[in-house]
């Protein structure tokens, strides 16, 4: 998308709106359903632990875009469902607990896929928790 259709899209996806809000000179803006970077691999729907310096978040991805803004192109991926990782319980075989009953969770978040480490998850939907395990 260019132009008149970058407008347009604004108001109907918060992944846009938000990456103008940030990113200065957005010149085009193309809906990714998969990522393939590295060993990374990821689609929309899925599970993702979110690090970026000592902040850390359970989410899952909701959009996906490859933007181009000025000179630089990135990946960006708009997150709903976040959980703060002060949330998890982590058991030693590395299985992570999300309670559901009343935790706190942030609607959604932009993340810069450049800016961040990320892992995918699996996930599994308990009555009273969301259970969590890495993908290798």
């Amino acid at each position: 998308m260019t132009g008149h259709e970058l407008l347009s899209a604004m108001s109907t996806s918060p992944l846009v709106d938000a990456v103008f809000k940030t990113c200065p000179n957005v010149y085009c803006v193309r809906y990714l359903h998969q990522v393939e970077i590295c060993s990374l691999e990821m689609s929309v729907h899925d599970w993702i632990f979110v690090r970026e310096h000592k902040v850390a978040v359970v989410a899952q991805v909701s959009q996906m875009a490859l933007v181009r803004h000025g000179a630089r192109i990135g990946v960006y991926i708009w997150c709903r469902n976040c959980h703060a990782a002060s949330m998890l319980l982590e058991d030693p075989d590395g299985m992570m607990r999300v309670p559901t009953g009343g935790a706190k969770q942030s609607p959604s978040m932009l993340v810069a896929l450049s800016d961040v480490s990320v892992s995918t998850l699996s996930c599994a939907v308990r009555p009273d928790h969301l259970e969590f395990r890495y993908r290798f």
